[in-house]
Protein backbone atom coordinates (compact mmCIF):
# COMPACT_ATOMS: atom_id res chain seq x y z
CA UNK A 1 0.00 0.00 0.00
CA UNK A 2 0.95 3.67 -0.17
CA UNK A 3 -0.19 6.94 1.38
CA UNK A 4 -3.27 8.16 -0.57
CA UNK A 5 -2.55 10.97 -3.00
CA UNK A 6 -4.67 13.52 -1.12
CA UNK A 7 -2.64 12.85 2.03
CA UNK A 8 0.74 12.63 0.30
CA UNK A 9 1.26 16.29 -0.55
CA UNK A 10 3.44 18.81 1.26
CA UNK A 11 1.80 20.40 4.30
CA UNK A 12 2.73 22.95 6.92
CA UNK A 13 1.24 23.98 10.27
CA UNK A 14 1.77 27.13 12.31
CA UNK A 15 0.10 28.41 15.47
CA UNK A 16 0.31 32.00 16.69
CA UNK A 17 -0.92 32.89 20.17
CA UNK A 18 -2.81 36.01 21.27
CA UNK A 19 -3.28 37.64 17.87
CA UNK A 20 -4.73 41.13 18.44
CA UNK A 21 -4.44 42.56 14.92
CA UNK A 22 -5.25 40.65 11.72
CA UNK A 23 -2.18 42.19 10.08
CA UNK A 24 -0.34 39.50 12.04
CA UNK A 25 -2.29 36.88 10.07
CA UNK A 26 -1.26 38.40 6.73
CA UNK A 27 2.36 38.54 7.89
CA UNK A 28 2.20 34.94 9.17
CA UNK A 29 0.80 33.75 5.83
CA UNK A 30 3.59 35.50 3.95
CA UNK A 31 6.13 33.71 6.13
CA UNK A 32 4.39 30.34 5.82
CA UNK A 33 3.71 30.42 2.09
CA UNK A 34 6.74 32.27 0.75
CA UNK A 35 9.62 33.14 3.09
CA UNK A 36 9.92 29.75 4.79
CA UNK A 37 9.14 27.64 1.75
CA UNK A 38 10.98 26.44 -1.35
CA UNK A 39 10.02 25.03 -4.75
CA UNK A 40 7.94 23.10 -5.71
CA UNK A 41 5.78 24.14 -2.73
CA UNK A 42 6.64 27.83 -2.91
CA UNK A 43 3.77 30.29 -3.32
CA UNK A 44 4.38 33.71 -4.85
CA UNK A 45 2.99 37.12 -3.98
CA UNK A 46 1.59 38.86 -7.02
CA UNK A 47 1.29 42.65 -7.19
CA UNK A 48 -1.35 43.23 -9.88
CA UNK A 49 -3.92 44.36 -9.17
CA UNK A 50 -2.53 46.13 -6.12
CA UNK A 51 -4.79 45.84 -3.07
CA UNK A 52 -3.72 48.18 -0.29
CA UNK A 53 -3.00 46.43 2.99
CA UNK A 54 -3.47 42.99 1.50
CA UNK A 55 -1.53 39.83 0.89
CA UNK A 56 -1.96 38.57 -2.68
CA UNK A 57 -0.93 34.92 -2.71
CA UNK A 58 -0.72 32.56 -5.71
CA UNK A 59 -0.39 28.81 -5.13
CA UNK A 60 2.19 26.69 -6.95
CA UNK A 61 1.11 25.74 -10.48
CA UNK A 62 0.14 22.07 -10.76
CA UNK A 63 1.39 20.02 -13.72
CA UNK A 64 -1.92 20.54 -15.55
CA UNK A 65 -1.68 24.32 -15.14
CA UNK A 66 -4.16 24.56 -12.26
CA UNK A 67 -3.62 26.99 -9.40
CA UNK A 68 -5.64 29.36 -7.24
CA UNK A 69 -5.05 32.79 -5.74
CA UNK A 70 -6.06 34.16 -2.35
CA UNK A 71 -6.17 37.88 -1.62
CA UNK A 72 -6.23 38.49 2.12
CA UNK A 73 -7.22 42.04 3.12
CA UNK A 74 -7.34 43.78 6.49
CA UNK A 75 -10.82 45.28 6.96
CA UNK A 76 -10.19 46.33 10.55
CA UNK A 77 -7.88 45.26 13.37
CA UNK A 78 -10.17 42.32 14.08
CA UNK A 79 -11.57 41.44 10.64
CA UNK A 80 -10.05 39.92 7.47
CA UNK A 81 -11.52 39.35 4.05
CA UNK A 82 -10.61 36.59 1.60
CA UNK A 83 -11.06 36.61 -2.19
CA UNK A 84 -10.29 33.34 -3.99
CA UNK A 85 -9.91 33.02 -7.77
CA UNK A 86 -9.13 30.00 -9.95
CA UNK A 87 -6.50 29.82 -12.69
CA UNK A 88 -9.02 31.25 -15.18
CA UNK A 89 -9.49 34.32 -13.00
CA UNK A 90 -13.03 33.32 -11.97
CA UNK A 91 -14.19 34.36 -8.49
CA UNK A 92 -14.51 31.16 -6.46
CA UNK A 93 -16.13 32.48 -3.26
CA UNK A 94 -18.80 34.22 -5.30
CA UNK A 95 -20.11 36.70 -2.72
CA UNK A 96 -17.71 39.69 -3.10
CA UNK A 97 -15.52 38.26 -0.35
CA UNK A 98 -15.60 36.01 2.72
CA UNK A 99 -14.69 37.37 6.14
CA UNK A 100 -13.20 36.09 9.38
CA UNK A 101 -12.86 37.72 12.83
CA UNK A 102 -10.49 37.49 15.74
CA UNK A 103 -11.46 38.43 19.30
CA UNK A 104 -11.29 42.11 20.18
CA UNK A 105 -9.49 41.58 23.49
CA UNK A 106 -7.21 39.96 24.49
CA UNK A 107 -7.01 38.42 21.02
CA UNK A 108 -6.93 34.71 20.28
CA UNK A 109 -4.86 31.87 18.85
CA UNK A 110 -4.79 31.59 15.06
CA UNK A 111 -3.79 28.36 13.31
CA UNK A 112 -2.63 27.91 9.71
CA UNK A 113 -2.81 24.66 7.72
CA UNK A 114 -1.28 25.16 4.27
CA UNK A 115 0.22 23.36 1.32
CA UNK A 116 0.43 23.71 -2.46
CA UNK A 117 -3.22 22.62 -2.79
CA UNK A 118 -4.88 23.75 0.45
CA UNK A 119 -5.11 26.96 2.49
CA UNK A 120 -6.76 27.13 5.94
CA UNK A 121 -6.92 29.95 8.52
CA UNK A 122 -8.50 28.91 11.83
CA UNK A 123 -9.38 31.60 14.39
CA UNK A 124 -9.78 30.08 17.87
CA UNK A 125 -12.31 32.59 19.20
CA UNK A 126 -14.87 31.62 21.85
CA UNK A 127 -17.02 30.78 18.83
CA UNK A 128 -14.32 29.49 16.44
CA UNK A 129 -14.17 30.77 12.87
CA UNK A 130 -12.38 29.09 9.97
CA UNK A 131 -11.81 29.90 6.31
CA UNK A 132 -10.55 27.22 3.93
CA UNK A 133 -10.02 26.70 0.20
CA UNK A 134 -8.03 24.54 -2.19
CA UNK A 135 -7.94 22.26 -5.21
CA UNK A 136 -9.41 18.77 -4.91
CA UNK A 137 -7.54 15.53 -5.62
CA UNK A 138 -9.37 13.56 -8.34
CA UNK A 139 -7.21 10.43 -8.33
CA UNK A 140 -7.34 7.92 -10.02
CA UNK A 141 -8.16 10.11 -13.03
CA UNK A 142 -5.10 11.52 -14.74
CA UNK A 143 -4.56 15.28 -14.43
CA UNK A 144 -4.98 15.54 -18.20
CA UNK A 145 -8.53 14.17 -18.01
CA UNK A 146 -10.67 16.09 -15.45
CA UNK A 147 -10.94 19.85 -15.12
CA UNK A 148 -9.52 21.22 -11.86
CA UNK A 149 -12.00 21.40 -8.99
CA UNK A 150 -11.35 24.52 -6.90
CA UNK A 151 -13.37 24.94 -3.69
CA UNK A 152 -13.78 27.56 -0.96
CA UNK A 153 -15.88 27.78 2.18
CA UNK A 154 -18.86 30.15 2.12
CA UNK A 155 -18.18 31.26 5.68
CA UNK A 156 -17.45 31.91 8.43
CA UNK A 157 -18.76 35.41 7.61
CA UNK A 158 -20.44 36.93 4.61
CA UNK A 159 -19.10 40.08 2.97
CA UNK A 160 -21.53 41.98 5.23
CA UNK A 161 -19.70 40.52 8.26
CA UNK A 162 -22.57 38.23 9.30
CA UNK A 163 -21.54 34.95 10.91
CA UNK A 164 -23.22 32.46 8.58
CA UNK A 165 -22.60 29.45 6.36
CA UNK A 166 -19.65 28.32 8.44
CA UNK A 167 -20.51 24.63 8.09
CA UNK A 168 -17.80 22.83 6.17
CA UNK A 169 -20.40 21.30 3.84
CA UNK A 170 -21.41 24.69 2.43
CA UNK A 171 -18.75 25.29 -0.21
CA UNK A 172 -18.35 27.26 -3.38
CA UNK A 173 -17.63 24.98 -6.36
CA UNK A 174 -18.15 25.18 -10.12
CA UNK A 175 -20.87 22.78 -11.24
CA UNK A 176 -20.18 21.13 -14.63
CA UNK A 177 -21.70 23.32 -17.32
CA UNK A 178 -22.06 26.36 -15.04
CA UNK A 179 -20.50 29.75 -15.80
CA UNK A 180 -20.03 30.88 -12.19
CA UNK A 181 -19.30 29.32 -8.81
CA UNK A 182 -22.18 28.56 -6.43
CA UNK A 183 -22.61 27.16 -2.91
CA UNK A 184 -24.10 24.11 -1.26
CA UNK A 185 -21.95 21.62 -3.13
CA UNK A 186 -19.63 20.24 -0.50
CA UNK A 187 -20.77 16.70 0.13
CA UNK A 188 -18.77 13.56 0.56
CA UNK A 189 -19.58 10.29 -1.13
CA UNK A 190 -19.23 6.73 0.13
CA UNK A 191 -20.70 3.42 -0.87
CA UNK A 192 -22.83 3.58 2.30
CA UNK A 193 -24.62 6.81 1.48
CA UNK A 194 -24.40 10.55 1.85
CA UNK A 195 -24.76 11.06 5.60
CA UNK A 196 -21.98 10.40 8.05
CA UNK A 197 -24.52 8.71 10.29
CA UNK A 198 -24.82 5.98 7.65
CA UNK A 199 -21.24 4.79 8.03
CA UNK A 200 -19.37 2.98 10.76
CA UNK A 201 -17.95 5.48 13.23
CA UNK A 202 -15.54 3.10 14.97
CA UNK A 203 -13.59 -0.03 14.24
CA UNK A 204 -14.39 -3.21 16.16
CA UNK A 205 -11.68 -2.29 18.66
CA UNK A 206 -13.25 1.12 19.30
CA UNK A 207 -10.88 3.24 17.20
CA UNK A 208 -12.57 6.29 15.65
CA UNK A 209 -12.80 5.91 11.89
CA UNK A 210 -11.62 8.96 9.91
CA UNK A 211 -12.74 9.28 6.30
CA UNK A 212 -11.63 11.45 3.37
CA UNK A 213 -13.44 14.77 2.99
CA UNK A 214 -14.90 14.42 -0.49
CA UNK A 215 -16.87 16.73 -2.79
CA UNK A 216 -19.87 15.91 -4.95
CA UNK A 217 -21.87 18.01 -7.39
CA UNK A 218 -25.63 18.12 -7.63
CA UNK A 219 -27.49 18.54 -10.88
CA UNK A 220 -31.20 19.33 -10.65
CA UNK A 221 -32.28 17.36 -7.58
CA UNK A 222 -30.35 17.49 -4.29
CA UNK A 223 -31.49 14.02 -3.34
CA UNK A 224 -28.30 12.49 -4.69
CA UNK A 225 -25.09 13.86 -6.22
CA UNK A 226 -24.50 13.47 -9.94
CA UNK A 227 -20.72 13.97 -10.09
CA UNK A 228 -17.84 13.16 -7.79
CA UNK A 229 -15.56 16.18 -7.38
CA UNK A 230 -12.55 14.80 -5.53
CA UNK A 231 -11.00 14.90 -2.07
CA UNK A 232 -9.70 17.79 0.01
CA UNK A 233 -5.95 17.61 0.50
CA UNK A 234 -4.62 16.82 3.98
CA UNK A 235 -8.12 16.63 5.47
CA UNK A 236 -10.27 13.96 7.10
CA UNK A 237 -13.79 13.81 8.52
CA UNK A 238 -14.47 12.74 12.09
CA UNK A 239 -17.64 12.23 14.10
CA UNK A 240 -19.30 15.52 15.14
CA UNK A 241 -19.13 14.59 18.82
CA UNK A 242 -15.39 15.32 18.75
CA UNK A 243 -14.35 18.67 20.18
CA UNK A 244 -12.95 21.67 18.36
CA UNK A 245 -9.16 21.65 18.50
CA UNK A 246 -8.93 17.95 19.35
CA UNK A 247 -6.13 16.01 17.67
CA UNK A 248 -6.23 12.49 16.24
CA UNK A 249 -3.50 10.14 15.05
CA UNK A 250 -4.55 8.66 11.72
CA UNK A 251 -2.61 5.68 10.26
CA UNK A 252 -1.62 6.51 6.68
CA UNK A 253 0.64 3.66 5.54
CA UNK A 254 2.57 1.18 7.61
CA UNK A 255 4.44 3.12 10.31
CA UNK A 256 3.43 6.52 8.88
CA UNK A 257 0.85 8.29 11.03
CA UNK A 258 -0.64 11.72 10.44
CA UNK A 259 -1.78 14.05 13.23
CA UNK A 260 -5.02 15.85 12.32
CA UNK A 261 -6.59 18.74 14.23
CA UNK A 262 -10.30 19.68 14.16
CA UNK A 263 -10.89 23.19 12.84
CA UNK A 264 -13.66 25.69 13.53
CA UNK A 265 -15.97 24.78 10.67
CA UNK A 266 -19.25 23.58 12.14
CA UNK A 267 -20.42 20.02 11.50
CA UNK A 268 -22.15 18.89 8.35
CA UNK A 269 -23.72 15.48 7.82
CA UNK A 270 -22.83 14.57 11.42
CA UNK A 271 -19.13 15.09 10.72
CA UNK A 272 -16.47 17.67 11.56
CA UNK A 273 -13.40 18.49 9.51
CA UNK A 274 -9.78 18.09 10.60
CA UNK A 275 -6.60 19.12 8.78
CA UNK A 276 -3.14 17.64 9.12
CA UNK A 277 -0.61 19.35 11.37
CA UNK A 278 2.16 16.75 11.77
CA UNK A 279 3.54 13.29 10.96
CA UNK A 280 4.57 10.77 13.60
Amino acid sequence: MAVPVHLNTFFSYKETLAVTDVQTIIDDLRLELITNRSAPNLWIEFVLPVVAGAGNFKSPVRSDGAYFTVTVTKISATRLSFVVKDNLGMLVNNQTDTRLDIATSPGNTVRYFTGPLHFVVDSARTTPECFACGIADQTPEALSVPRPVVWATAGPRSNAGTLTNQTWGNLFCLVPGATSYSTGLGYYTTARGYSYSNILLQTLTGVLLPLPAELAFYYGSTSAPSWWGGRMHQAVMLDQTQNYGAEFNVPLDGPVTGVFKIVGLTSWGNAVLAFRKATL
